[in-house]
C-alpha cells in the first residue's frame, strides 16, 4: 500500500475545502500559527490491513479523524458549523484512481477539555477504505 498516495490525496482534498483553512499538524511545529478563528486538521487512525483475493489486492480500513478547532469564548456553534461543512465537502470527494473511498461519517465528539485548552475542538471520524495492488 502506498501511504504517500493516500496522504497526498487527502491533503489535497483538505487544502481545497472552503469551509475553514486546513492546517498540517503531522510532524510539524506543535503550535501552528493560525490567524483564522476556525481551522481544521486530520489525524489518521488505521484499523486493519489485509490481502483480499488471489490477485494481490491489499485493503486497509480505518478512520480519518477530522479535528476542527475554534477560538475560545465563541461557544460551540462556529466549530460545529465548520465541521458540518468540512465533512460534507470531504464526503463528496472521489479518488480518480478509485483506490481511496470515504464510506461514512461517524458521530462528532468533543476533542478538548473546554476552557483548559487554547482551542475548542470537535472530532468527527470518517471511515475509509483503501485498496491497492492487483492486476
Amino acid at each position: 500500500m502506498s501511504e504517500a498516495y493516500k496522504r497526498s490525496l487527502v491533503r489535497g482534498w483538505c487544502q481545497a475545502v472552503t469551509a475553514a483553512p486546513f492546517v498540517q499538524t503531522i510532524n510539524v511545529n506543535d503550535k501552528p500559527l493560525v490567524t483564522a478563528p476556525t481551522w481544521f486538521t486530520v489525524v489518521w487512525e488505521p484499523d486493519a490491513a489485509e490481502i483480499i483475493g488471489y490477485c494481490g489486492i491489499s485493503q486497509e480500513i480505518g478512520q480519518l479523524n477530522i479535528i476542527v478547532a475554534g477560538e475560545p469564548n465563541l461557544g460551540d456553534g462556529p466549530v460545529a458549523a465548520a465541521m458540518d461543512a468540512i465533512v460534507a465537502e470531504l464526503m463528496a470527494k472521489a479518488d480518480p484512481e478509485n483506490q481511496f473511498v470515504i464510506e461514512r461519517a461517524q458521530a462528532t465528539a468533543e476533542e478538548s477539555a473546554g476552557t483548559a485548552d487554547r482551542w475548542y475542538r470537535l472530532r468527527t471520524p470518517l471511515d475509509y477504505r483503501y485498496l491497492t495492488g492487483g492486476p
